[in-house]
């Protein structure tokens, strides 16, 4: 499998993802940031076949910027939807993407922290 072909996996994955309400995306950061990187991921993948230079282009110009913010900054949730999808967020990665250390520690670190202000309160 190639990695546009792996990628694709991914994003098709992730529609249940962008069933979450627009108000629930709109009101929290981490759903909007996961939204954004399936919706890109998307764009991606529909370009079809490219050289190496120009996958890398597209790449850098579509998915990356939101993966990496993932990976090395996510935003903490603001609602249980957001919490949610982190954690659907990290299956689904690592079920087609393999692991992933910087995104399963610092995604599900957020969404903890949430889900522990959520209990405590």
């Amino acid at each position: 499998m190639n990695r546009r072909s792996f990628l694709a996996t991914t994003a098709a994955a992730g529609i249940s993802a962008s069933l979450v309400s627009t108000a629930d995306a709109e009101c929290d950061p981490l759903l909007s940031l996961i939204n954004e990187y399936r919706d890109q991921m998307a764009l991606f993948n529909a370009a079809g076949d490219l050289s190496d230079e120009d996958d890398a282009a597209l790449m850098a110009a579509t998915w990356e910027p939101a993966y990496d913010r993932l990976c090395y900054d996510p935003p903490a949730p603001t609602t249980d939807a957001g919490a949610i999808a982190a954690i659907r967020l990290i299956v689904n990665e690592a079920e087609t993407c393999g692991y992933q250390p910087d995104m399963i520690f610092n995604v599900l670190s957020v969404a903890a922290a949430y889900l522990e202000r959520r209990a405590a309160s």
